[in-house]
Parts: structure tokens; sequence; C-alpha cells
């Protein structure tokens, strides 16, 4: 009885040390390809699910060796958190960003000249509030993309957007802009988002995208088409998020 006790205690004690290293194993993952998202909307609400999120955008063609220009930005997604009196520290690499406060949020002032920064792999993101840290965190920055379209946009075939990177992110975005001329109304604009996974490098439009809210193809009434492609790197911490996304455009020409 009592060797069958041990042989017991033994399987219990090889249990808890495979739970331990599980777990461990848990805690250590930070690769964000396990995240599962089935759609840009599913991205943007887990994005939007957290308290503060700050981002920097980063446009492909400005990654020198030098240099590289970034736009950054700062979303509070909870509101009532803020009050006038709470003092904000945002910086990036060290550089420190101008904040404005306005109708109950808090926002980057664009007011200056396009924020330049030494070349880095990694920006190193914080945000204080009252002198306490919400976010201290560093983020790859991902490689940089080059976007290719057609050279000339035929609506009665399928488009397809291609871009080029040496390394793949956490998650690419494909973002598609168009604005078509009616008498009435002026101006209508048309935006098309879309999630795809860090290994693909091209993606086909849907055939709605031809499409204006009338069913139409807007072909004749077309002025202005512009296709992006964000490469997306993130870390989380508490309940906030930092993102990091190096992007590149071109124009859908006909």
């Amino acid at each position: 009885m009592k060797h069958g006790l041990n042989i017991l205690t033994l399987i219990l004690l090889l249990i808890v040390a495979l739970f331990s290293i599980s777990c461990e194993k848990d805690k250590d993952n930070t690769n964000n390809t396990d995240y599962d998202f089935y759609s840009f909307t599913d991205y943007n609400q887990w994005y939007q699910d957290h308290t503060w999120a700050a981002s920097v955008d980063i446009l492909a063609s400005s990654q020198t060796d030098d240099f590289m220009i970034i736009q950054p930005h700062l979303n509070c997604y909870r509101q009532g958190s803020v009050s006038t009196s709470d003092q904000f520290l945002l910086t990036v690499n060290e550089e420190e960003i101008p904040l404005m406060f306005n109708l109950g949020n808090v926002s980057v002032d664009y007011s200056g000249a396009d924020i330049y920064l030494d070349y880095a792999s990694e920006l190193h993101i914080v945000l204080k509030i009252n002198g306490v840290d919400k976010v201290n965190k560093s983020v790859l920055i991902p490689s940089a993309i080059t976007v290719n379209t057609p050279a000339n946009l035929d609506f009665a075939n399928p488009v397809t957007i291609s871009w080029s990177m040496a390394e793949s992110p956490d998650y690419l975005e494909t973002e598609v802009y168009m604005r078509y001329y009616y008498a009435t109304p002026a101006y209508t604009s048309k935006y098309f988002n879309h999630l795809v996974r860090s290994h693909i490098r091209s993606y086909t439009l849907p055939t709605d995208y031809y499409l204006d809210e009338f069913n139409q193809t807007v072909a004749a009434n077309l002025e202005l088409r512009n296709a992006a492609v964000y490469a997306i790197n993130f870390e989380e911490q508490g309940d906030n998020v930092i993102a990091v996304r190096v992007f590149d455009s071109a124009v859908l020409t006909r």
C-alpha cells in the first residue's frame, strides 16, 4: 500500500511540475501573432477595449540610415477618466511629444512641424499621467514596406494590391480610399479596410469595392483613389496598448 502511495505521489508531483512549466511558458510568451483577429473590425474593437492607446505611424520612405519622420497618436477610450487638472507627458525615444487638451480629450498637437527622430530599430514609448507611468514599453519597428498597384485600373477585372517587405510584422492592414464626384452631393468618399496575416504580400479587392452607395460603379465619377498598407507591431501593458505602424501608399491609376 505504501508503495502504491509513493507512485501516486510521484504522479502528482509530475503533474504539478508540468503545469508550472506550462504556466511559465505562457507568462513569457510575447508573440503577438497568437492574437486571433478575423477582420479589421475585430482588431479595431480589441484596440479600443483598452483605456489608453498610444500609436506611432512612420512613413516607410522616411526610414533612412539617419532619421525617420513619425506621426504619434494618443487616444483615451474611457470617457470621464480625463480631468483638466491631470498632467500628461508622452515621449518617444526620449523625445517629448507636444500634447493638447480639448473637449475632454488629450491629443497630439500637430501645430508644429514634422517630428524627426534618429533612426532606430525600436521605439520606446512612455506615457506618464500625474507622474505615474501608464505605458513604458519598447516596440520593434516593422520593416520598411513598398506598395505596388496595377499600372492601369480596370473596373472590368479584379484589382490586386501587392507589397514587399523584408520581415513580417505582427499584422498587416490594407486600406483603400476613393473619392468620387456627383452633382449632389459634390464629393463622396469611401474607405475600405482589411486585416491580413503577416506573411501575406498581396490582396485582391472585393467586387463591391467598385460600387457606390447606389450600387452603381464609380468608374465614371472617380477622381481620387489611394491604396495604403500598414505593417503593425504592438505591445500591451495592463489595460493599455502601444502600436507602431510603418506604412506606404500608392495611387490607383487608370
